[in-house]
C-alpha cells in the first residue's frame, strides 16, 4: 500500500502551492522504497507544466541528487534540489520530487525556507 497526502502551503506572499506525497506503508515500507514528492504552483494539475525533476537518495554520509528533468530557471532547480535532499535526508528514502507550473518560484513570490519546511513536515507526519 502507499498513502498519499495532499496539502495546501498557504504562501504568504503569493498563490498558494499543492503538494502530494506518496509514502510506502506496511509490506513495501523499507529504507530502499522510495518516497514520491509533487509541488504544484496551481490548484489544476492538468494546466501545469513539468519545471524539474530530481532524484535524491542518502548515503551515510551525505545525500546525492541527481537532476532528471532540468530547467533553465537557477532558483527553481536550487529549490527542488534541496527539498529533496532535505526529504530524503529526513526520511533516510530515496526521494523522488517533481515540480510543475507555468512560472519560477521568484515569480510567485515563494518563500524557499517556508516550502522546505512544509515539505519536511509532510515527511514527519507521516
Amino acid at each position: 500500500m502507499v498513502k498519499t497526502i495532499q496539502h495546501t502551503i498557504q504562501n504568504p506572499l503569493g498563490s498558494s502551492f499543492q503538494v502530494l506525497v506518496s509514502i510506502p506503508e506496511n509490506e513495501i515500507n523499507t529504507s530502499k522504497s522510495p518516497i514520491s514528492m509533487t509541488i504544484m504552483t496551481g490548484s489544476n494539475a492538468a494546466d501545469q507544466a513539468l519545471m524539474i525533476y530530481v532524484y535524491a537518495i542518502p548515503t551515510a554520509r551525505d545525500v546525492l541528487t541527481s537532476v532528471l528533468v532540468d530547467t533553465a530557471d537557477d532558483a527553481v532547480r536550487e529549490t527542488a534540489v534541496r527539498v529533496s535532499k532535505l526529504c530524503a535526508k529526513k526520511s533516510q528514502r530515496p526521494c523522488y520530487l517533481t515540480m510543475a507550473g507555468n512560472a519560477s518560484i521568484e515569480s510567485l513570490g515563494m518563500d524557499q525556507l517556508l516550502l522546505c519546511k512544509e515539505c519536511v513536515g509532510l515527511i514527519d507526519a507521516s
